[in-house]
């Protein structure tokens, strides 16, 4: 099963995890595809697989600097699954996934 590609996934235990496992959905994401922007709503949480995701701040002199990269360790977009619902960053992929893990949110 995939879920235990993602370590915090597979750190659950099995009723935390079937409590998720309705509304985890495998999807693919390519290289520099742009996840989300600052002041996006946030209707995902990303666990990743096999996929790295830059987590960037955008200065107001139009520089970018890099504030995170997240891999199969950690989840994105988490704050959505916390009633937070902008983003405050932008959110790259800088290595291709083979697939991730996906929790809508409505």
């Amino acid at each position: 099963m995939p879920h235990t590609d993602n370590r915090l996934l597979a750190a659950l235990s099995q009723s935390d995890l079937a409590l998720l496992r309705p509304h985890l959905k495998l999807v693919a994401v390519k290289q520099h595809q742009i996840l989300f922007e600052p002041g996006d709503t946030l209707h995902t949480t990303y666990f990743p697989l096999t996929a790295i995701v830059s987590l960037v701040v955008l200065l107001s002199k139009g520089e970018t600097v890099e504030a995170a990269m997240v891999g199969r360790d950690g989840v994105i977009s988490a704050t959505a699954a916390l009633d937070g619902k902008l983003a405050v960053n932008r959110g790259v992929v800088q290595l291709q996934a083979r697939s991730w893990l996906v929790i809508p949110m409505n």
